[in-house]
């Protein structure tokens, strides 16, 4: 039995990166996406084919993941499943007078092909890498990185636990639609018990 994670409809995100449409993100996905682009480069110290990806690839990765991430199950610091959205509070403040600024967690120069992260970062970790199976296959662009395994989708999962401040993430307000139709999957799927 699998229980739905996402709030938003995959199906829409999986359609784009199949038929290579454009990806809409809200406003508040659109900053995510920005955060992630910019921890992205420094993905390939962990995994140095990145280097064989486009900026519009790193781009739609960077979109896929800004779509599909829980941002309650990262800002409180677990994965939370079920019909009820964790409280959050963060309130990022990227706009500098330099612009847009992306704190680091770490020192992006700690990176490297062998990194293995301490369990602080477990549940971050765990909810990137469902983000980045799915960009990577959808997409195509995990062919183009390793076609036989998932290592990418944990490479990059990790890299960007390491590096992320989770409060520099907005956290998403779902529509009642979304809301909603992800309760019923849950409720449909518990009366499957």
């Amino acid at each position: 039995m699998s229980w739905p994670v996402s709030i938003r409809d995959t199906r829409i995100l999986e359609d784009c990166l199949k038929n290579n449409k454009e990806i809409v993100l809200d406003d508040a996905c659109e900053h995510n996406s920005d955060i992630f682009y910019t921890l992205l480069q420094y993905a390939d110290k962990v995994m140095p084919e990145m280097i064989l990806l486009t900026d519009k690839q790193i781009h739609i990765i960077a979109d896929s993941v800004a779509y599909l991430v829980r941002t309650d199950s990262i800002l409180n610091g677990y994965n939370f499943i079920g019909p009820n959205f964790a409280p959050c509070t963060a309130n990022p403040k990227m706009y500098t007078e330099d612009g847009f600024q992306v704190h680091l967690r770490n020192n992006p120069e700690l990176l490297h092909p062998n990194l293995k992260l301490d369990d602080k970062y477990t549940s971050t970790a765990a909810e990137l890498f469902r983000c980045y199976s799915a960009a990577l296959e959808w997409s195509g662009i995990g062919n183009i990185l390793d076609d036989k395994t998932l290592g990418p989708a944990f490479k990059l999962a990790d890299a960007t636990a390491f590096l992320l401040v989770s409060t520099d993430l907005i956290d998403y307000t779902y529509t009642k639609e979304e809301t909603e139709r992800f309760n019923k999957s849950i409720i449909k799927r518990a009366s499957e018990i």
